[in-house]
């Protein structure tokens, strides 16, 4: 099928092309399944169990705010000066916010396999993410084991790009370049589904199914008696406004129900069985369809069905999603450095108040335990502000033991206060120096003339240095890192001037994080705070 595909659109390039389902769908008309529907995506979507199981998936993810961090001391904080942040948080493209083009792209890969949106960057920087219908979406795997991405997008346009110019979210993949198709895998599941569903639409509308039977006892066919009955009952006694009114007739007036039969009950079990076959496709519990299956759950059983729905098919796509934006949105040089975006599931599992209650005041401490929470942290979680509230409180009493199991009795102290520029920098941070400012400032007007050189991430640090704020220890030692990696960038043309093509991207980006002098301060704090440490 493949080979005639080639042929017809005159490719005779010997090379693998991974073309999208949904496009041979849209071209062929669909995938014949065994009942005889014709399944592709837009079909399956009008199942209403499909297009829920996909909906539930795709609106879990939705709902959870996609924040950009960078590591802060032993912790981490939400990464504000940096671009992706706001980017994917708020405002991934024009006509889009965070919520909906997470949704559309968790919606595109868990009903086709493929969520795919174009990375338009402009001048080294991402500005949009464009999502591209899976059907507008083929692959193309190079020669070189690389991929080639043809999309059309919305307004027509047809590009080809690599793989770093997509954002591209997979489904479970065989062939490692696209997810699988549920709807091809689960074909039959979904035509039948289909199948029944237009067989029982089509007897309501052309098939007799009367509620009853009137015979006239002694009357023969053609008496215009028969005629004359039923004009009298349809009038008297037919449709809604009628409906309860009391049947008064003669004795030779017989009224025959008929009943509910088995091959009607059967397809009712039929149409149920497909809901949990559907489940079984997307890997959602059948509850989270609307469908209880033959008892209806407690409310214990239906928590507990609520929390394996977040375990066992959110988290996976969660982390899947997590990993793909950390791996194709962020540098090398950035993860190193600490940033990598999160999803807060707590919103998912959070109980009930009394629950909460509990797990606040044993995280605060009680019962003889320590705790592991401030005030101040529990008002967060809790959606409050802050109160200044910052100590974790031991019951009293709790102390180390020693030989016998008697307390150790701490000895009182008194700090020596040693002056350095590493315990003078313990509120603020680490004031970069004239010389530093100097250096960032002269890499940032470089970057704009010249379009090259340096991440968000030295753009981001070369404005803290330009404007001397204080810089925190782990960005201390980030620059550290950053000037030993790029020591080699010293050697490349371009680096020096009257070199060819100076200043380089190497030269630029080295004087974005405050070139020699900020590396030599960057070292002699890293040398005060370690001797601090350790002392």
């Amino acid at each position: 099928m493949l080979n005639r595909i080639r042929r017809l659109f005159g490719s005779d390039e010997a090379k693998d092309v991974a073309f999208s389902e949904g496009w041979i769908d849209g071209f062929f008309g669909g995938v014949a399944s065994k009942s005889g529907a014709s399944v592709s995506t837009g079909s399956a979507m009008q199942v209403p169990a499909f297009y829920r199981g996909v909906m539930v998936i795709a609106d879990g993810l939705a709902q959870l705010p996609l924040v950009l961090y960078r590591k802060s001391g032993k912790g981490s904080e939400p990464a504000t000066d940096h671009p992706l942040h706001d980017l994917m948080l708020y405002k991934p493209n024009g006509w889009q916010d965070g919520m909906e083009w997470v949704r559309t792209t968790v919606m595109h890969a868990a009903s086709s396999g493929v969520g795919v949106s174009y990375r338009n960057v402009v001048n080294g920087q991402l500005r949009e993410l464009i999502p591209v219908k899976p059907e507008h979406c083929q692959i193309d795997i190079q020669p070189t084991l690389d991929l080639k991405y043809c999309l059309t997008l919305e307004n027509g346009q047809y590009m080809e790009v690599g793989r770093d110019e997509v954002f591209h979210l997979r489904g479970p993949s065989w062939d490692s370049a696209r997810g699988l198709d549920p709807v091809r895998l689960g074909k039959e599941e979904i035509g039948l589904s289909q199948t029944i569903a237009e067989m029982q639409a089509k007897m309501h509308k052309n098939g007799v199914k009367p509620s009853g039977m009137f015979t006239l006892d002694g009357v023969k066919a053609g008496d215009p008696n028969i005629d004359r009955t039923r004009e009298n009952i349809t009038q008297m006694y037919s449709g809604s406004p009628n409906a309860g009114k009391p049947i008064l007739a003669s004795g030779a007036l017989k009224f025959t129900p008929i009943q509910f039969n088995s091959v009607d009950a059967q397809t009712l079990d039929t149409r149920k069985h497909q809901i949990e076959e559907i489940g079984r496709l997307l890997g959602v519990f059948a509850i989270m369809l609307g469908h209880a299956g033959d008892q209806s759950p407690t409310f214990a059983s239906a928590e507990a069905f609520f929390e394996a729905h977040v375990r066992y098919t959110l988290q996976p796509w969660i982390k899947s999603f997590i990993s793909a934006c950390n791996t194709q949105l962020l540098t090398m040089d950035e993860l190193r450095d600490g940033y990598s975006f999160r999803m807060d599931t707590s919103e998912l599992i959070r109980g009930s108040l009394k629950d909460r209650t509990e797990y606040y005041k044993a995280a605060l401490g009680s019962n003889g335990s320590p705790g592991w929470l401030d005030v101040d942290e529990v008002r967060e979680d809790d959606g409050w502000n802050p109160r200044g509230m910052t100590t974790i409180f031991a019951p009293v009493g709790m102390a180390p033991t020693g030989e016998g199991g008697l307390p150790i009795v701490p000895q009182a102290v008194e700090p020596v206060a040693v002056e350095t520029d590493a315990t003078k920098a313990a509120a603020d941070g680490y004031t970069p120096t004239d010389e530093m400012a100097a250096e960032a400032r002269r890499g940032l007007d470089w970057r704009e003339e010249f379009n090259r050189g340096g991440t968000a991430v030295g753009v981001s640090r070369a404005r803290d240095i330009v404007n001397q704020r204080g810089l925190s220890r782990d960005t201390v030692m980030r620059m550290v890192s950053f000037f030993a990696r790029h020591e080699v960038d010293k050697q490349g043309l371009g680096f020096s001037p009257g070199e060819e093509g100076y200043p380089s991207a190497g030269r630029i980006a080295w004087a974005l994080w405050g070139g020699d002098a900020g590396r030599a301060w960057a070292n002699r704090i890293a040398d005060q705070i370690e001797r601090a440490e350790e002392g």
